[in-house]
């Protein structure tokens, strides 16, 4: 069940996990700072918007579902773009004068759960992707489907860290955005 966590498949981990931060530095400490006005306004909009706990597992977990079927390159971009999402609402947060301090106290509590997610599922396909190779490079002495039976049973973690987030995004992160003042 967390064979993501195991020698051979770390680097897996690992990778998905240096394009989820990528994505994140490249939009907060770089093209998000391009944002001003009205793009900065629509950004926090949207990181805002009182959605439902069952709209943010629904929709996280079908990224998470694409990030395993990507096997490893659509898994990639989605890292990079989930990662860009948070970096970039970050800066529009902060051009509109919110604090940093503020910013992270809105995102951490539901991301301690969501981004770990979101790296096994890519990790899943990056695994997808090398099963794939190994079998069609001949390598036949690889229980390839223990290997894919994992995958799939690593979502059922993947659930219950998207549980977990949504219901804290859904309703503890508009509790903390009240006492922050708002966004």
């Amino acid at each position: 069940m967390f064979w993501f966590l195991k020698k051979g498949n770390l680097k897996f981990t690992v990778i998905s996990a240096a394009f989820f931060l990528a994505g994140w530095a490249v939009c907060f400490f770089g093209i998000g700072s391009l944002l001003t006005g009205s793009s900065a306004m629509n950004q926090v909009e949207n990181f805002s918007s009182g959605e439902s706990f069952l709209y943010f597992f629904i929709n996280n977990f079908l990224h998470c579902l694409v990030c395993v079927i990507g096997c490893g390159i659509l898994s990639a971009a989605l890292l990079l773009f989930n990662g860009a999402i948070i970096g970039v609402s970050g800066v529009a947060y902060m051009a509109l004068g919110g604090s940093a301090l503020t910013y992270f106290a809105l995102i951490v509590p539901h991301s301690i759960f969501e981004v770990p997610a979101i790296i096994i599922s890519a990790a899943g396909g990056m695994k997808l992707l090398d099963l794939l190779i190994k079998y069609i490079s001949g390598k036949r002495e690889i229980p390839y489907k223990k290997e894919i039976v994992n995958i799939l049973k690593s979502l059922i973690i993947v659930a219950v860290l998207l549980l977990i987030a949504g219901i804290i995004e859904a309703y503890i992160t508009p509790l903390i955005a009240q006492k922050a003042g708002g966004i």
